[in-house]
């Protein structure tokens, strides 16, 4: 499947579709008898949202799912925090600092991209400037824009704060 404009607009799903969700890349909202309990973003929207933990409970019977598709990558990571930020879903929690959470970056990698960030660079180019010189994440990948967001997620939080 392409991305077309009609893709960039909020589309709702029931539960007796969510076969219906395309497998792309882009924003989820989760709403439980008309309230807005949850957002989140993936790569893959059908697969995250169909074996989402809200939907193993009894969300299948009164809710409904909005998602907005993303083209450009790491756009949806963004649209997520912005759309928690201003919305406060109840179930949204800092994910970043989670018990259980493995870290991906060194604190020192971390304090050089949030010095980056800070400085006005994008994802996009935190990542290639750690790639060309070489830094791996701590599983020794590569960095992507989106391996960048979720590292300085709790930076720019507490940044906006």
């Amino acid at each position: 499947m392409v991305y077309s404009e009609s893709m960039s607009k909020w589309t709702t799903y029931y539960p007796n579709l969510l076969s219906k969700i395309p497998n792309l890349a882009g924003v989820y909202a989760i709403y439980y008898a008309d309230e807005l309990v949850f957002i989140g973003q993936s790569e893959r929207l059908r697969h995250c949202i169909t074996h989402h933990k809200l939907f193993q409970k009894n969300i299948r019977e009164t809710g409904k799912i909005k998602v907005k598709l993303c083209p450009k990558l790491g756009e949806w990571c963004m649209a997520e925090f912005r759309l928690i930020r201003r919305l406060k879903p109840r179930l949204n929690k800092n994910k970043v600092n989670a018990p259980g959470k493995k870290e991906i970056a060194s604190p020192e990698v971390k304090e050089v991209m949030e010095f980056w960030f800070a400085s006005g660079w994008s994802y996009n180019k935190i990542s290639k400037s750690l790639n060309k010189q070489g830094v791996r994440d701590l599983k020794n990948r590569l960095w992507s824009p989106v391996s960048v967001y979720s590292v300085l997620r709790t930076f720019v939080v507490e940044a906006v704060i």
